[in-house]
């Protein structure tokens, strides 16, 4: 009987520990995962990083720029994505300004073959993105088109199925100014998303920007933490920086002049450049600050 209970015990013993065991992988896998994926997202971003060096090696050190010299203003979508209209891709405001998104700038890397594969343009772990494929685009003009002929990452049909959908990652806004790499080697140039340009964060007081608030957190660089980007579950962000290095920084910050890469420089507040103000998206980011160094995606 002793006999009995004693390996009734050790059974209740062994499927204990099984358990333990089952529970403790179960917690770790998406862990392990998350480390795995991060590491793939900082490749896809040196690739994207060494084709805007190439690029602008190119271009007599000109960064991607789909206007040709215009001036440009921040839109949801270009006028034809397909690149095959008479009346161009970018759609006209005045003789000096056409319309362009985020992505129609880093298109140009695919476009140009500064970058071979759509897939370097996605990060694993961000759920919302993925590789754009010629199969799930219909409004294609004819079986002879190639993806590199099209000027951006497909159409806009809402906000869960639009170019952005295709490209992960934030880059330094492009609206401002014509850029160059004649920049200190520190600047961020592309990075993990905006957590703030996307509606269910930037809206949600439990989530969103109001988790900056001084009344719930007083250090300010704690409160940087909240402001990470959502791809990689609040813990960081990979940074591609202008000397060609890619980082994952625990703040969302440029360490030489504590400027928050992902919002708007608050000149005139409290906020300063730690923590500044939300982008608001399709709002001509060309009066942000000079050096205001904010990189934004559509939404």
């Amino acid at each position: 009987m002793k006999t009995i209970l004693r390996s009734k015990v050790d059974l209740v013993t062994v499927v204990f520990c099984v358990l333990m065991l089952i529970a403790t992988v179960s917690a770790i896998g998406p862990v392990q995962r998350e480390f795995s994926f991060r590491k793939m997202c900082s490749e896809h971003l040196r690739v994207l990083g060494i084709g805007l060096i190439m690029y602008s090696e190119e271009y007599a050190t000109k960064l991607p720029d789909p206007i040709l010299g215009a001036n440009s203003q921040w839109t949801q979508e270009i006028q034809d994505w397909t690149g095959t209209l008479p009346s161009g891709p970018f759609k006209p405001i005045d003789q000096n300004t056409s319309e362009a998104t985020v992505t129609s700038y880093l298109y140009l890397l695919y476009k140009t073959r500064s970058v071979f594969s759509l897939d370097s343009f996605t990060c694993p772990s961000d759920v919302t993105a993925h590789p754009l494929t010629l199969a799930e685009i219909t409004e294609h003009p004819s079986v002879d088109f190639k993806l590199r002929n099209a000027w951006d990452f497909g159409p806009w049909i809402d906000e869960s199925h639009n170019a952005s959908s295709h490209c992960s990652y934030a880059y330094l806004n492009p609206f401002a100014k014509k850029m160059s790499f004649r920049f200190r080697s520190t600047v961020s140039i592309l990075a993990d998303r905006n957590p703030w340009i996307n509606p269910e964060r930037a809206q949600d007081p439990n989530v969103g920007f109001d988790r900056f608030s001084q009344s719930i957190i007083n250090d300010k660089k704690a409160r940087v933490w909240l402001g990470n980007s959502s791809t990689h579950l609040l813990d960081g962000q990979n940074i591609f920086y202008s000397d060609g290095h890619v980082n994952f920084a625990s703040q969302a910050l440029n360490r030489t002049n504590d400027d928050n890469i992902y919002t708007i420089i608050d000149s005139n507040g409290s906020y300063g450049r730690i923590i500044g103000n939300p982008p608001t998206p399709y709002v001509n980011p060309s009066t942000f600050a000079p050096d205001d160094e904010i990189l934004i995606q559509d939404r």
